[in-house]
């Protein structure tokens, strides 16, 4: 495998892990090369139980820190931050994937494989970056290696 933390010809964006989401939510503008997609139409309510509107499903293929590429489907949604919804993050990998959360961080572990990539809580939320290609030409995308 290959430590995508190192390498320069990917970029990444910071995500929430969010046990209570039921679907990955993110701007267009943080999901490079991403194409719409035929997904089922669904209604995003907040914790406070507003709904969010959304532009329907985005496709984009990302990599975690490993290298491991994995390709998600988000809804476009104007949210501060990008969110993993751990209910599509169990669907991962030819078995399915197990979240762990813990106090201080957290893993997904590949329930076949037993491949493990990690993640950070940070202000009491669980973050984690997933990366993308760096297109040749493109200007900065807002998606510097800034910690959150």
């Amino acid at each position: 495998t290959i430590d995508l933390e190192e390498n320069n010809e990917y970029e990444y964006i910071w995500c929430m892990v969010d046990p209570g989401a039921s679907a990955n939510v993110a701007k267009k503008k943080d999901l490079p090369d991403s194409v719409p997609v035929e997904a089922p139409t669904i209604s995003l309510t907040i914790a406070d139980g507003t709904v969010m509107p959304n532009q329907g499903a985005r496709s984009v293929e990302c990599f975690d820190q490993t290298g491991k590429k994995t390709t998600r489907v988000f809804y476009e949604a104007p949210v501060e931050m990008p969110i993993l919804s751990v209910t599509e993050i169990a669907k991962e990998g030819t078995m399915g994937s197990e979240v762990r959360f813990r106090q201080q961080d957290g893993e997904i572990i590949d329930t076949m494989t037993g491949q493990s990539v990690d993640f950070v809580k940070r202000m009491g939320v669980y973050l984690m970056r997933i990366y993308f290609h760096k297109v040749k030409g493109r200007k900065d995308m807002d998606l510097g290696r800034q910690e959150p």
